[in-house]
This record gives C-alpha cells, structure tokens and sequence, in this order.
C-alpha cells in the first residue's frame, strides 16, 4: 500500500508506518510551481511569432524586442524564434529513492526536539531552509533521481524557460 507523507495526521504515525513496512520504497518528491515564459518542446516552428519583452524574476532582460528585432539576453540562450512564447504557470521538479534507516534517522532526531505530535509540514520546515527542490534532495541524500521542468508534475516538456515568481515550494514523500 503506498501513502504519502503529507496524507498522516501527525510524524509518529509515519515512523509507525515505515517501520511496519519491510521492504518499503521511499521516494522524494519536490517541486517549485512558477510563474515565467516558457517554450515548449512540442511546439512547432513557424515563421511571424509575435515576440515579446521577458524579463526574469531579478529584472533583468531575458528577451528584447525593439524595431522589429529580437535579443536575447546572455543568460537565456536556447529561445527560439520560430516557437510562441507562452506566458504562464510551470512546475520544476524532480523526485528520487531516499534510504529508509536515513529517514527514519532524521524523523526521530526530528521528535527528539519537537514532538511525535508535530505534523509532517514541521517536519519539512525543521530540514528544509529554502525554496529549491535541489537542496531538498541534499538535505535528504536522494539517489536515482530524475527532474525535468514542465507544465505538470512529472513531465519534462519545456524547452525554454524564464522565471519570474515562485508561487508554491512542495516537498512530499512517496512510501510503499
């Protein structure tokens, strides 16, 4: 049976179910949901796209268009002129396996000082110090791991993109 960390009441119930589990897989999963400019991989090239000024979430100057000409800022080099710039809501993620004694190490380290009545969001918030999935998976040693940015969870279909402000950080565990 797998659950979801997120899905228990409380963290002692989660260490009651890792360690009731033998031969339990726990996968790591985070991800940041943005706002920006993104292309995609899928999209077909035509000629006559309308481009337009995107500026990243530090406002500097991603793509330029004046008279009719296009720049594009040092850091964003990969824009395609022949694809549509989509102004819209994206997720970077990734996920990958984390060792059960490592984790059940931490969630007891975690109730040592709190409280095995403390909920999972405490948990994250005690280990997790920033809004990036990558530190995530330091903090929590993740292997076999796998990211790509995309417009859900999981797929990787973003060829181009620029952020401009993060509207959700999540970090969720997998168990079964």
């Amino acid at each position: 049976m797998k659950k979801r960390a997120s899905e228990f009441s409380n963290v002692g119930e989660i260490i009651k179910f890792i360690e009731s589990e033998k031969d339990i897989k726990i996968k790591l999963e985070a991800y940041e949901y943005w706002s920006g400019v993104i292309q995609l991989k899928n999209e077909n090239q035509s000629e006559g796209v309308d481009h337009f000024d995107i500026y990243d979430l530090n406002g500097e100057s991603a793509v330029s268009v004046k008279n009719g000409g296009v720049t594009i800022g040092e850091d964003y080099e990969g824009y395609d002129l022949k694809k549509r710039p989509l102004d819209t809501k994206f997720y970077n993620w990734g996920s990958g396996e984390i060792d059960k004694d490592e984790f059940l190490t931490m969630l007891n380290d975690f109730i040592s000082v709190e409280s095995k009545d403390s909920d999972f969001n405490e948990f994250i918030d005690h280990y997790v110090h920033s809004e990036d999935y990558d530190e995530t998976f330091e903090t929590f040693e993740a292997d076999d791991t796998h990211e790509g940015c995309g417009q859900e969870f999981g797929v990787d279909d973003i060829s181009w993109k620029v952020f401009q402000d993060i509207n959700e950080f999540s970090v969720d565990f997998l168990m079964g």
